[in-house]
């Protein structure tokens, strides 16, 4: 059993007697306080948020509300391998020597990023202006589907029962025509072009037919 005292603005100070218990392999904190909990007052507040910052520290969550002057936190090993984490982080981030190699990082890292960000986002807009070129080529031929389905359909009577939604899709290609995302057509994981692809792939910004 332990006691902590929780500084208040007015009126004594509370103090928090804290019981731990162990059933199995679950461990529990169990809060008894002197201060009426969860009512909503700055004091009630001061105590909760110490326990609460008491447990969190020791990997234990706050679980339980068992009266005005009692609650409980069940230990969870996953919070404090992560409490655990980030102290050995924030004393590293507060570290003379990492804050130099940090800075240093950084300002390399930005320069990093200036010679590749150009670069990157081009290419980018040059895939876009592709594929959308791609789905244009698609739909030219698209419509000389649906020209040869209309031809086929004008000796058929169309059922009356055919409501507008599904007559569009008769205005629409029967077959599949669209971008294959999931095609690999023969590149290789990890491939990139070579001298004379990037020629022929500028060509196919410059050309549309």
């Amino acid at each position: 059993m332990t006691q902590f005292i929780v500084p208040q603005k007015t009126g004594s100070d509370s103090t928090v007697t804290v019981t731990e218990q162990s059933f199995g392999d679950q461990k529990t904190l169990t809060f008894v306080t002197d201060q009426k909990l969860f009512t909503g007052s700055d004091r009630a507040w001061e105590v909760e948020h110490a326990i609460n910052g008491y447990a969190h520290n020791l990997g234990y969550r706050l679980d339980k509300i068992i009266d005005k002057f009692e609650a409980t936190a069940t230990y969870d090993p996953e919070l404090h391998s992560y409490v655990e984490t980030n102290i050995v982080r924030e004393t590293v981030k507060a570290n003379p020597h990492f804050q130099k190699a940090a800075g240093a990082a950084e300002v390399e890292a930005q320069t990093i990023n200036r010679e590749y960000g150009r670069a990157v986002r081009l290419l980018k807009n040059m895939v876009t202006t592709l594929e959308n070129r791609q789905r244009r080529q698609l739909a030219r031929v698209g419509n000389r589907v649906v020209v040869a389905q209309r031809e086929a359909m004008k000796n058929l009577l169309i059922s009356p029962v055919i409501n507008k939604i599904d007559h569009m899709w008769l205005d629409k290609p029967f077959i599949k025509l669209e971008i294959d995302h999931y095609a690999s057509h023969g590149v290789k994981q990890g491939e990139t072009p070579g001298p004379e692809t990037l020629i022929g792939i500028l060509q196919l910004m410059e050309d549309e037919s």
